[in-house]
């Protein structure tokens, strides 16, 4: 049996990631997924350090795109204007996810992983390169896809900025 993603309960009282009617889409997602914010700061690194243990993960600070579920986009939205995003060759990429965990086979690791992050296909190893889509339209193309074969919601979000959680 796969279980349900790990949660990070920060910001208090807010929603997780997936939930359709809580307008902010800021969270972050370490091996599990943060509650929702309409506000970048509470993702500084000293407030995820306070609510995230560091461990063999990558922290990604992520604002969300669009849900998908049952081969259909039911809620979407719209990037602040505001929002800076740091360049790199990772920050500012689409990443695919689910509410609860997959267990796919990564060939160069030449084992199964249990992730709520959708690789992309042909990935041949689960790094941060084989979960980002350099495009939307093909993250939300094979989030819809996917929605329909393995019915559960999937969520785009782009990423805002990576560090390493150890």
């Amino acid at each position: 049996m796969i279980e349900q993603v790990l949660k990070y309960d920060f910001p208090k009282n807010n929603p997780d990631p997936f939930d359709e009617s809580f307008e902010g889409g800021y969270f972050a997602s370490a091996n599990g997924f943060s509650n929702l914010s309409d506000n970048l700061i509470d993702f500084s690194f000293d407030q995820c350090g306070k609510h995230i243990p560091m461990g063999y993960k990558t922290l990604l600070i992520c604002y969300r795109i669009a849900l998908i579920r049952n081969g259909v986009v039911v809620k979407s939205w719209e990037l602040p204007e505001s929002l800076i995003i740091k360049a790199d060759s990772f920050n500012g990429k689409y990443l695919l996810q689910t509410n609860s965990k997959n267990k796919v086979f990564v060939a160069y690791w030449n084992r199964h992983i249990e992730t709520a992050t959708v690789l992309k296909p042909f990935a041949q190893d689960g790094s941060l390169k084989s979960m980002l889509w350099d495009d939307k339209a093909s993250c939300l193309s094979h989030g819809t896809l996917m929605s329909c074969q393995i019915p559960k919601d999937y969520l785009v979000s782009v990423l805002i900025e990576h560090e390493s959680w150890h």
